[in-house]
């Protein structure tokens, strides 16, 4: 059984790994940069980050990078958070929302199989 759970963990390794690649390329092919819709970015603001952001590097560099700061679960968005600081926030509404409304689908679902 030790072996089995094993092989299966060492499985996924190679699945994750295309998963990010193909994540990762994928977000490369869009036309276009991160900063290039922003018209109120100048040139020298849009240089530096693309600098700050690595963007500027090649295209291994930056599939490395990413690679090695994919697990770490920082935020873009709100940079001094994780994004489990994040998740930790939201939950609560999260849980409510799902719960209510597995509550009423069980509800109405058991109801119409009832009159079937």
């Amino acid at each position: 059984m030790f072996v089995f759970i094993l092989r299966r963990i060492l499985e996924t390794i190679p699945v994750l790994l295309c998963v990010a690649a193909m994540t990762f390329f994928m977000c490369r092919l869009a036309p276009g940069g991160p900063f290039d819709d922003d018209k109120q970015v100048t040139a020298e603001v849009r240089e530096q980050l693309n600098k700050q952001f690595n963007l500027d590097k090649p295209l291994y560099v930056q599939f490395y990078q990413y690679l090695v700061n994919l697990p770490k679960l920082q935020s873009f968005k709100y940079p001094n958070r994780t994004v489990g600081d994040i998740i930790k926030q939201k939950f609560p509404v999260s849980f409510k929302l799902g719960f209510f409304a597995i509550t009423i689908a069980l509800g109405i679902g058991v109801l119409f199989g009832v009159i079937a």
